[in-house]
């Protein structure tokens, strides 16, 4: 009687019959629950959606933890082989020297969302040939953009730094096709012609008696506009030491011989085998220092020449001059 009790007072639930649909009351329990129907004698198995929510935790419980491994296993898996795809394609385009290609290639692999890191060497091995790629593509990004003295310097000082690069080879090459097709007007600049020193150190200028005097000279304009005397000083005289029968050198002894810094360096030239082979330059030197000095002396030197007070110089005196007898 109190089983009976208790299942009078038992929570119901009503469902229909899956056969006559007449409708049913029945204990609301959690478990499965066969049910025979009193109208037709229909029986069937039933289960409450709570029942069934509840298995549905439990096995989401055990098994969602290993789905979401399992998934991210295997992103990581075919990411390793997009990396590998993209790492071959970016690194042959690399050894071609077409770093705009490789860069793009090598940032989806380091850009990449990894859940699990498979084989973390494509990443490692895009890292270290991007940032080889980065400066010389900033060079050709300046070359292309027609500002070719910023791309001399930039692939002299991507050679100097780079040495032992794969594009080390086509950073020269380049430099050889500045020289090569573009005019050397478009090659200067204060930064250039600073930097020469960088391009003569990597032997990065092809055919030095061809293009090293006609730069070395516009240098020395370049500065002589500038006012720059000492600068303008030393791309002349490397030009007369180096390049004495330039068919313009001619112009660069007339510029020393209109040089402030030159009086200050004449101990220098006279010791210079080369330079004082030249018919008439010592001799001349000498009276246009002659008459600096003078000039100094009365203090009738005016702006600009008044910058030559700081260079120093001595009075000077021609070479005597030997009598016939």
């Amino acid at each position: 009687m109190s089983q009976n009790l208790n299942n009078a007072q038992e929570a119901k639930i009503v469902i229909q019959c899956k056969n006559c649909f007449q409708k049913l009351r029945i204990p609301n329990r959690k478990t499965k629950l066969h049910v025979r129907c009193p109208t037709c004698g229909h029986e069937f198995d039933y289960q409450s959606s709570s029942s069934r929510l509840a298995h549905w935790r439990r096995v989401g419980f055990v098994w969602f933890p290993a789905a979401l491994i399992v998934i991210a296993f295997g992103y990581g898996v075919f990411r390793y082989y997009m990396n590998k795809s993209n790492y071959e394609n970016g690194h042959k385009a690399y050894q071609n020297a077409d770093c705009a290609t490789a860069i793009h290639y090598f940032d989806d692999i380091l850009d990449g969302w990894r859940v699990l890191d498979v084989d973390g060497q494509p990443a490692l091995l895009a890292q270290q040939q991007k940032e080889d790629c980065l400066p010389f593509q900033a060079a050709v990004d300046q070359q292309n953009a027609g500002n070719l003295d910023q791309a001399l310097v930039a692939y002299a000082d991507f050679i100097s730094i780079h040495d032992g690069s794969v594009l080390v080879d086509a950073a020269r090459g380049r430099v050889s096709s500045l020289f090569e097709k573009s005019k050397t007007s478009t090659l200067i600049s204060d930064t250039s012609c600073t930097s020469i020193d960088v391009l003569l150190k990597v032997n990065a200028v092809p055919q030095p008696d061809v293009y090293l005097p006609p730069f070395f000279l516009s240098c020395g304009q370049l500065w002589d506009a500038a006012k720059d005397s000492q600068k303008s000083f030393g791309m002349y005289e490397a030009l007369l030491s180096e390049y004495p029968t330039y068919p313009e050198a001619g112009e660069a002894e007339a510029s020393l011989l209109q040089n402030f810094s030159t009086c200050a360096e004449i101990s220098s030239l006279k010791s210079n085998p080369v330079i004082v082979q030249r018919k008439d330059f010592i001799p001349s030197l000498y009276s246009f220092c002659g008459k600096l000095t003078r000039t100094r002396r009365t203090g009738q030197m005016r702006s600009p020449c008044t910058t030559i007070f700081s260079l120093n110089i001595p009075i000077m005196h021609s070479p005597p001059v030997q009598k016939q007898h």
